[in-house]
């Protein structure tokens, strides 16, 4: 018997409380994925990196101290394999092309 594999571990981050609590529920909810905690702010998902290395970043494009495109970029130096999904309501392609020249996955 072949064991299953170890669930990808997610950083969320999120500066909306209610919406942030949303989405590690459903995060946690996929049998493959565990949302390892959640922070509204630039820093807090510094010190997430830094306390439990993620495999996976799920980014608000507009934390509660700025845009999130430079922390991607931070992330990548930090751990160049992890994964960074940046999500928004805007549909603006000069957002989607900032966002994957620092360094966005999806």
């Amino acid at each position: 018997m072949t064991a299953s594999p170890a669930p990808l571990r997610i950083a969320l981050g999120e500066d909306h409380q209610d919406l942030a609590q949303v989405l590690a529920m459903l995060i946690d909810m996929q049998p493959d994925l565990h949302c390892i905690g959640h922070a509204a702010t630039a820093g807090g998902v510094l010190e997430l990196a830094e306390r439990e290395a993620p495999d996976a970043y799920v980014l608000d494009l507009t934390l509660a101290d700025g845009s999130c495109i430079p922390l991607v970029a931070r992330l990548r130096a930090r751990q160049p394999d992890c994964l960074v999904v940046v999500f928004t309501g805007y549909a603006d392609p000069a957002l989607e092309a900032a966002c994957r020249t620092a360094g966005c996955d999806a």
